[in-house]
This record gives structure tokens, sequence and C-alpha cells, in this order.
């Protein structure tokens, strides 16, 4: 049966409050949420270990190397062992304010917060920054170019030498933001289309196509993928549907969906093509394509 959920996380061993963030790396699957905790599991969902991480809760994840790093609404950046979550150090705390989301990308991390400031971190040192002076919801890097989601649009920026930048282009759209392959891919001001701009400074990132009423709520999350010669994207929201789609000849084309049985926050895609969901009070489901 195709695009069906395999197998949930077990009610003892998953978070006991909304989760906020997935990330899939060297064959294991990390997760952080509301009640402050991050979780590693086995592909099968099979509960490894856990640390309380933060006091409150855990808004993004991402993984490099051998780090697992985190933020929070407590304002700090910390790094752990990927392998068993020891603590290595805390990398960044803000004066005031939260981390709203951190992304690495050739062996930097980007984060974002509530101030509207980007920072690019190597380790410790702090590398750049970058003020762009709105909350930042959701972040993403290609080569030199950055792209940030405030409540009603995509940004795009040009990151240039000694913490200067410049604005490029503003787009209609909101979080959750994602590629897809050469896509770029976010949700409409109303939160329920899917809009697929190219991911192109000589085309202006124009808008390839917009499909209307992708979900009957309100969309949280979307992931991209390119599957040998398809550009798969997926999503999933407010209404418990996780929906799979292929970008071709500048269309996007419902394949599949599912019944995750959740309200879904977040989505992450694993490497034998299976997705991951992660969701309201502590759910996480993989789903087999």
């Amino acid at each position: 049966m195709a695009f069906h959920v395999r197998t949930r996380a077990d009610a003892a061993d998953k978070h006991i409050s909304d989760v906020n963030a997935l990330v899939y790396y060297k064959g294991k699957l990390y997760s952080g949420a509301d009640d402050g905790k991050i979780i590693v599991w086995e592909e099968d969902l099979k509960k490894v270990t856990e640390v309380n991480a933060h006091p409150t809760t855990v808004y993004s994840l991402a993984a490099d190397g051998d780090t697992l790093y985190s933020c929070s609404n407590d304002g700090t950046i910390k790094a752990w062992n990927l392998n068993d979550l020891a603590a290595k150090e805390t990398i960044f705390q803000v004066e005031q304010g939260e981390i709203y989301k951190i992304y690495v990308k050739n062996r930097l991390l980007y984060s974002s917060d509530e101030q509207g400031v980007v920072r690019i971190h190597e380790g410790k040192t702090l590398k750049g920054t970058y003020n762009l002076l709105e909350p930042l919801k959701d972040i993403l890097v290609d080569n030199n170019v950055l792209f940030t989601v405030r409540d009603l649009d995509v940004v795009v920026t040009a990151l240039k030498e000694h913490n200067n930048f410049q604005l490029t282009k503003t787009l209609e759209g909101r979080a959750p933001m994602c590629m897809a392959g050469n896509y770029l891919c976010f949700s409409s001001r109303g939160g329920k289309d899917i809009l697929i701009h190219e991911n192109s400074e000589s085309s202006s990132y124009k808008l390839v196509t917009e499909y209307k009423d992708a979900h009957e709520m309100i969309i949280n999350a979307l992931v991209g993928v390119k599957s040998g010669n398809d550009t798969l994207l997926y999503s999933a929201g407010w209404d418990k549907i996780v929906k799979q789609w292929k970008i071709e000849n500048g269309t996007c084309k419902p394949v599949n969906s599912c019944d995750a049985d959740m309200v879904v926050n977040v989505l992450t895609y694993g490497e034998k093509g299976e997705v991951y969901a992660g969701g309201s009070d502590g759910h996480i489901v993989r789903i087999d394509v």
C-alpha cells in the first residue's frame, strides 16, 4: 500500500507536548518539542535516548558533522553530541528575546531571532550579523542568498562582506518555506495555497505555479526533495493530511495523500524515501511512500 502511516512513536516514549522540529541525519531522527526535550529515534521510531535540552520550547534543530544544534525561546543556541546527546556547549545567547530558526549550510550555522537579526556562526565564533529589522519565522540559504519569512512576506537578501546586505526581492507569502530541487516553495498569505517560484536571480524569482486550496486548513509544514529525475514536495498542517506533490513542466500536481491523525507542525524526509511528521501532543509518525 503506497503512501501510508507505517508506524507511530510509542505513547510511552513520545514528547508530552507539540513537536516543532524534526531532523533526519545519518540514519537517525531527531525531534524537538514544547516540552524542551530533544529525542533521538531509530528509523522505525524506536526511542534511542533523550535530553532535557531547554527549559521551554525547542523551536528548531540542525545537524552537521558530529553535532546537533538546537534553539529555543530561552534565547540560546546549544550544541550536542550527535550520538548520545551529551552537551557540548552553548553556541550563542541573545540578551533579550527568542531564537526562532537555525539552518546549516557549508559548515556554517545561520540563526534568526524575534528582533530580525540573522547571525552566521562558525563554532562559537560569530562570523556575521545582519539586522533585517523584523521578526523572522523561517530562513534558508543558497550560496550567498538568504531567504527569510516575515509574517506575510518572503524576502530575498544578498549577503555581502563586512555585514552588508542588499534586499533584492520581496514575494507575497508566509512560512513554511522550503527548497525543492531548483524551486523555492512556500505558503500563500492565506495559508492554504502552495506557491512555487524559480530559485533564480536572473528570472527575478518568478512565480512558476500556484496551487489554490492545496489544503482545507492552514499549512504548517513543507519539505522538498529531488528523487531521481522527480522533484517532490510534501505538505501538511491543521487538516491532519500529509500530501505528496510532483513539480514538473510548470505545474504542481497532487500525487498522494495520507491521514496522519494529528495536526502536523513539521515534516522531514528520510534517506529511504520515507517521510516523518511531527505534531500535536508529541506525536510522530513515519509515512512510507
